[in-house]
């Protein structure tokens, strides 16, 4: 079980996160027991994305591994507490997961770890393993050799023209400063945002909302944000969360990057990447809005 330590919320991103959601950078583990590191693969609108989940009761390890629509289980890693009482934690790669019936309406998990181990969820090793027909709920891919094994982040190869823009697209401007980059009043700029067409970020600041500049992009211009922010309702996220973010479906660029046709700082972009950057606006536009829809589809109902 997992309890997050209130000294360790972060409430910039809690604030972005959206309504009764909190975002920590750190929690406690009320117990030293074993617990599990679930990564599925999720599918839809022709993207896929990797997704990871702890937990520590079978309960929900259960319902993890269980093959749910565009939802698939692909690697299962166990963290357990050290035997030798020096505080260390030892991660176990599963292989395969059964579960083995006990009685009428009652069943266990069993574990097998890639060198063949065989055991359950107890911090008991020496426990025996429960007897009784088998039902295979997870099998992992073979483990990659080592020598195959490859940074889940490119090389910082792939050179893309950076912006040179003086204004700080990221930068957080108050209302005032939104409708004089737009060109428009104060008061329609709150009142964009009452009808859901513009959105802060943060907690306000001397009373004062305070919002994303890019927002003013002239590659937002038209009906163009209120496009993205159409399809960003159906997610449980802050909007901000998806511009701000590097997205796997833009060879790691931001949104926000991919809009301004030029990436803000140089680092480990996919090559897919440069293609995109050097698209035109208009094509620029709709691979962000695939790339929204592929985000939506990541992480609704999580």
């Amino acid at each position: 079980m997992f309890v997050a330590h209130e000294s360790f919320e972060d409430p910039m991103m809690s604030a972005l996160a959206g309504d009764g959601e909190h975002c920590f950078r750190a929690m406690h583990l009320s117990i030293r027991a074993p617990w599990f590191i679930v990564t599925c693969l999720v599918s839809g609108d022709d993207v896929e994305m990797l997704r990871s989940v702890c937990c520590s009761w079978d309960v929900d390890l259960r319902e993890l591994l269980r093959v749910d629509g565009g939802r698939r289980p692909v690697s299962v890693q166990q963290m357990t507490p050290s035997h030798e009482g020096d505080g260390r934690w030892e991660a176990r790669q599963i292989e395969r997961v059964w579960t083995v019936e006990q009685s009428v309406g009652h069943s266990v998990l069993v574990f097998q770890d890639f060198e063949g181990n065989e055991f359950t969820n107890t911090l008991d090793q020496k426990a025996e393993e429960p007897k009784g027909e088998r039902t295979l709920l997870f099998g992992a891919l073979p483990a990659m050799p080592r020598g195959r094994r490859t940074s889940s982040r490119p090389e910082p190869r792939t050179k893309l023209p950076l912006f040179d823009g003086e204004a700080d697209p990221f930068a957080a401007v108050s209302a005032a400063q939104l409708a004089a980059q737009l060109r428009i009043t104060v008061e329609e700029v709150r009142h964009r945002a009452a009808a859901g067409e513009l959105f802060a970020v943060g907690p306000a600041v001397s009373g004062e909302q305070r919002f994303p500049s890019y927002q003013s992009l002239p590659a937002l211009a038209g009906d163009k944000l209120g496009q993205l922010l159409a399809v960003l309702a159906q997610s449980d996220g802050h909007p901000q969360l998806f511009f701000a973010g590097e997205c796997p479906e833009l060879g790691l660029l931001s949104p926000v990057e991919v809009l301004l046709g030029a990436a803000i700082k140089q680092r480990g972009f996919e090559p897919v990447a440069a293609s995109i950057i050097a698209a035109d606006p208009e094509a620029r536009f709709e691979y962000v809005l695939d790339a929204a829809r592929a985000y939506v589809a990541a992480t609704s109902g999580w």
